[in-house]
């Protein structure tokens, strides 16, 4: 009987150790299911949201689309207007030919202007007259300075202030 009761015993403590076994495992196994049910709610409402913004888009791009819609039709029953477009296409061709000849014109006009520049002979210097040396007539305003700047400085002015007022595609210092 002693054996019978030590049998007895020991196979409760072995179904008890095995009960609580189960019950980790059985518990780690819901905790692992609440995780993925959590992660797959988290992705349904992810995926509900950009389904619901795709849904808005859609509309508004239909939307838009049938207004281009009756904005082509109501164009293509209009000749009188494409044929408008042409003229215009053709003015506007002839006024861009215009101005790229007058670009030309003036482009040539400022390289004239430019040379004959360069080959201006230099002024004499201004000699300070008898009066007092403070007058500022006699020295051209150059603040006490007597004498005038060479041609060259003229020159290399002229071009800097057409270079910089100017489009660099009419006038460029090396065409000057």
């Amino acid at each position: 009987m002693k054996s019978a009761i030590a049998g007895f015993l020991l196979c409760a403590v072995l179904s008890v150790d095995t009960v609580r076994a189960a019950d980790a495992v059985t518990l780690a196994a819901q905790q692992e299911a609440l995780e993925n049910y959590k992660r797959l709610s988290a992705t349904m409402e992810e995926l509900q949201s950009t389904q619901l913004a795709q849904q808005k888009q859609i509309s508004a791009l239909a939307s838009e689309l049938s207004k281009l819609r009756e904005d082509a039709s109501r164009n293509n029953n209009q000749a009188s207007v494409q044929e408008s477009l042409r003229q215009l296409e053709k003015q506007i061709l002839e006024v861009d030919k215009s101005r790229v000849k007058d670009n030309r014109e003036i482009q040539e006009a400022l390289e004239r202007l430019g040379r004959a520049i360069k080959d201006m002979p230099a002024l004499p210097p201004v000699r300070p007259s008898a009066r007092s040396g403070n007058d500022t007539s006699t020295s051209g305003g150059t603040g006490g300075r007597t004498g005038a700047r060479p041609a060259n400085n003229q020159a290399n002015t002229l071009k800097r202030v057409l270079t910089t007022r100017c489009r660099p595609a009419i006038i460029t210092s090396a065409s000057l």
